[in-house]
């Protein structure tokens, strides 16, 4: 019905509902938003609302993103992140290599 939520959360429910799908059965049979990303851990995608929704190893993760991290998964470099947030490179790099060892980023 028009009006009974905003296109923010419906958006979240919505990637929830695939990633949590996914978790499950990484192989279902459907075509993927386009909004999904591949990960080494399976897949993500970040809302419109900086919400990490993900499904890896057979879980599902979810949580709010600061903007260095979505930045990151949006596949910008360290050090373009680091510049334009006014950060250390080394504390990006950081940041980029937790990503990397929870199976988020190559």
């Amino acid at each position: 019905d028009r009006g009974v939520t905003d296109l923010g959360t419906t958006e979240d429910e919505f990637l929830s509902a695939v990633t949590r799908t996914l978790a499950i059965s990484p192989r279902a049979r459907f075509a993927r938003p386009t909004e999904l990303r591949a990960a080494p851990g399976g897949c993500y995608a970040v809302s419109r609302q900086g919400t990490l929704h993900a499904s890896l190893d057979g879980s599902y993760v979810h949580g709010a993103l600061t903007p260095i991290v979505v930045e990151l998964l949006a596949g910008l470099a360290p050090e373009d992140v680091a510049l334009q947030h006014g950060v250390a490179v080394a504390r990006v790099v950081e940041v980029f290599e937790e990503l990397r060892v929870k199976r988020l980023l190559r």
